[in-house]
Parts: structure tokens; sequence; C-alpha cells
């Protein structure tokens, strides 16, 4: 596990992991035996940060920072050469604490975390009849779009190979934009 010599340096790091390879995530989701069985509402929030990255000994690293002591999932790739990931996924319950902490050192998922810590604060001040779910709505459609600004699906399967014909990269290049 890496070693740090300040406090500082450990929150600008894990800043700088999230700000590469992380993502700060609000999910939606529908739990239609809840709303049947309490009679609330039945849309629940979950807050996470999701980050993978190639060298196990990082992703350990960020966990233990993030106050986590789970599961390092392995992401195995099918395709040839490509190499074996980790991934962490941190949940509210570690957020709340270290969100602050790293907020001032991030630059690109610096609004993000902002929105973020405002989510949990309203999650944790609110019980769950008497949550403001327009404003959670709100924030979710705000992150969604700043985690995918161009607003196309982040999935797209292509077949190479169908696409290449003798005229080079270039037309391979535009098929696949299309």
């Amino acid at each position: 596990m890496i070693q740090f010599k300040t406090e500082e340096g450990k929150w600008s790091w894990l800043a700088g992991l999230i700000d590469c390879d992380g993502c700060i995530k609000l999910s939606k989701y529908h739990d239609p035996r809840r709303g049947k069985v309490k009679k609330i509402r039945s849309t629940s929030w979950l807050c996470y940060v999701t980050f993978v990255n190639v060298n196990k000994e990082i992703v350990e690293t960020f966990n233990s920072l993030m106050g986590r002591k789970g599961k390092i999932y392995t992401i195995r790739s099918k395709i040839k050469n490509h190499r074996t990931c980790y991934r962490s996924d941190c949940m509210k319950v570690h957020l709340r604490e270290v969100l602050p902490k790293i907020f001032p050192y991030l630059v690109v998922k610096k609004k993000q975390c902002e929105i973020m810590m405002e989510v949990i604060k309203i999650l944790d001040n609110s019980k769950v009849g008497e949550r403001n779910y327009e404003e959670l709505d709100k924030y979710y459609k705000m992150i969604k779009k700043l985690n995918n600004p161009n607003g196309k699906k982040t999935r797209k399967r292509v077949r190479f190979s169908r696409y290449y014909d003798d005229k080079g990269m270039e037309d391979l290049i535009t098929k696949v934009n299309d």
C-alpha cells in the first residue's frame, strides 16, 4: 500500500485518481415492493464513486483511503491483449466524510462533487417520505449531464471488421462516428 507524508498529499492524490479514473454517480431506481408495503414513494437514490484501474495496489490504496474494507472487483476483458482491470465502488457511508476533504483538490469532477455533497446532506437530513424528490431528480439530471456532456450513450458496440474496407482507416472512423 502507498504511504503518504502529509494529509494534504493523501487527499490531493485521491482527488487526482477520481478526476482521472473515477466517476461520481447518483443513481435512481424504483423498488415496487417498497411502495406497496410502506405506502411511500418507491424511488430510491444511490450515491457512489466508482474507480477503475489496471494496478491493483492503487485500487487497494483507493479503497483504504475511502474508508472501505470491501471487495475489489476484477474485470477481465474478452478482447485479446486487453489488460485486467480492478474496480472499487464506494457508497454514501464512506463519501460523507471523504468528499469534503478531496473537494478543494478536484479539478474535472469538482461540480459533481459539490452536487453529491448537497444530495448526501438532503438524504441525511430527511426521512424517506419527507424528501424533496423534485430537487433530488434535478440533481440526478445535473450529475448525469456532467458525466456525459454530449448526451450520447456511453456503450456503443461496433464491429470494426464489418465496416473496414480497402479505402482505409479514415472511412472506418467516419462510419463508426455516424
